[in-house]
């Protein structure tokens, strides 16, 4: 029983090398055709190496440069993705070619907009809004643009997009009301606290005039109801006086655009080697079919 154990190990065994001998063998065969192949068409080979090269390095002088710009807002209206789908639609003009029309959306000339190409719209995590179906109405946003050049009226464009978005017919209208009903509030809290005042006034001085003590109430009125009173109506005041400072409009300017680092594009190092991993096994794989053609002709 042992010996047929071992028997069988031995012929597994010997099966296995027979095998690594042949993968082996197979490997030298093959490489001794591709050098053959590539030493009998050195020429086509050359050639296609070559062609890449002058792709690659054409691609580099005629491809243009990208400039990146950032501009931080913050918005207090409708969700993230809407904002990504208004967007989208300026950047389907872009893309289009369409940059008069974008022009005359944005209220700018056709010089400031023919260099732009794309708009992108991201948290400040750098995550894009296409897939952000959060109902979050207030956060910041960064939004960044690409252009084919340097773009010379970076303020004009940034006034032009800030007045763009809150011109939507929709935000507009929802600001408009909103600031009618914080107009009649901000009345309302005044009208309130002159009232206030006066009634502190008059107990003031019929403290006076009676000679009450201070901490002698009346039962049916509480001075301190009035402070307290007046206090509260201060708070709201004080925050309309922030929502007309901060969010009368839908998207207000945090920062600027500013440009992201030099104007980028591929290296031309990069694109060599690019040229390199593709053309090599190209032209590798031209010349055994080359090679393999004379065989079968001969």
């Amino acid at each position: 029983m042992a010996d047929k154990n071992y028997s069988d190990d031995f012929i597994s065994l010997s099966g296995f090398t027979k095998g690594l001998k042949s993968f082996l063998r197979f490997l030298f065969r093959l490489d001794v055709f591709l050098l053959r192949a590539i030493r009998t068409n050195v020429l086509t080979f050359i050639a296609i190496v070559l062609i890449g090269f002058i792709v690659a390095v054409s691609y580099f002088y005629i491809k243009p440069v990208q400039y990146d710009y950032t501009m931080i807002v913050e918005f207090n209206t409708l969700t993230r993705k809407t904002y990504y789908e208004v967007f989208n639609q300026l950047n389907s003009l872009a893309g289009s070619g369409a940059r008069q029309e974008m022009a005359r959306e944005l209220g700018i000339t056709d010089t400031t907009a023919d260099p732009i190409a794309t708009f992108t719209v991201e948290n400040l995590n750098d995550q894009p809004l296409a897939t952000d179906t959060s109902t979050i109405h207030r956060s910041a946003l960064k939004i960044s643009m690409i252009a084919s050049r340097a773009v010379t009226d970076l303020p004009v464009l940034q006034n032009a997009l800030l007045d763009y978005l809150n011109n939507r017919p929709f935000l507009k209208s929802a600001k408009a009301g909103e600031q009618r009903i914080y107009a009649d509030k901000m009345l309302y809290i005044d009208f309130e606290l002159k009232k206030l005042d006066s009634l502190k006034e008059l107990y003031n001085k019929g403290l006076i005039n009676l000679k009450i003590p201070s901490t002698v109430y009346i039962n049916s009125f509480n001075p301190s109801d009035l402070y307290i009173r007046s206090n509260e109506l201060m708070n709201q005041k004080t925050e309309l006086i922030r929502w007309i400072s901060v969010d009368a409009k839908a998207i207000s300017l945090i920062d600027g655009f500013k440009a992201i680092g030099r104007p980028s594009s591929k290296s031309l190092t990069v694109l060599l080697i690019l040229a390199s991993l593709i053309t090599v096994p190209l032209a590798i794989v031209v010349c055994c079919i080359v090679e393999i053609r004379k065989w079968l002709s001969a």
